[in-house]
């Protein structure tokens, strides 16, 4: 691993620790200051509570920010009462209204979490499965996201 290992080396930054009580725009002015785009968030107690990247103080600050990765303001499409079609990143209690499912989650916010919570993998594109009285189908995917699902109504009783 030798030249590798060096590469690795001259590129990789120390990790920055915060307290989970600093302020936004401190912690805004201290990231811009020493350049760093990453920190790691820990309790009283120095116990791992998260990290906070630039681009979420950004958020913060300013509002959401779109970039070419993230989903147009148009997150579904319902194309007749028992089919649709949304996108990855919607919000599980955002389908659920929509197609009148109860999914639930401790963990996850996204349909596509959801699924991926479920089934204990990221499914492929073109992969398709139920899950209480409904159908998906992996429209849009890679191997690391689900990015569209269709999603069909097969329990008529769901209505």
């Amino acid at each position: 691993m030798g030249s590798a290992g060096s590469r690795f080396r001259s590129i990789i930054k120390e990790p920055v620790f915060v307290p989970e009580s600093k302020k936004v725009r401190e912690l805004f002015g201290e990231l811009t200051a020493k350049h760093q785009h990453i920190v790691i968030v820990v309790d009283e107690h120095g116990a791992f509570e998260g990290i906070v990247t630039l681009e979420d103080l950004l958020e913060e600050i300013f509002g959401e920010i779109r970039d070419r990765r993230e989903p147009s303001a148009k997150e579904y499409l319902v194309i007749d009462h028992d089919h649709f079609v949304v996108e990855g990143t919607m919000h599980i209690e955002d389908v659920n209204r929509l197609i009148g499912a109860d999914f639930e989650s401790k963990e996850v916010e996204t349909i596509a979490g959801f699924m991926i919570e479920r089934l204990g993998r990221i499914p492929g594109e073109g992969e398709s499965f139920e899950i209480d009285g409904f159908r998906f189908l992996v429209v849009l995917a890679d191997e690391t996201h689900i990015e569209k699902l269709r999603i069909e109504r097969i329990d008529a009783s769901r209505e």
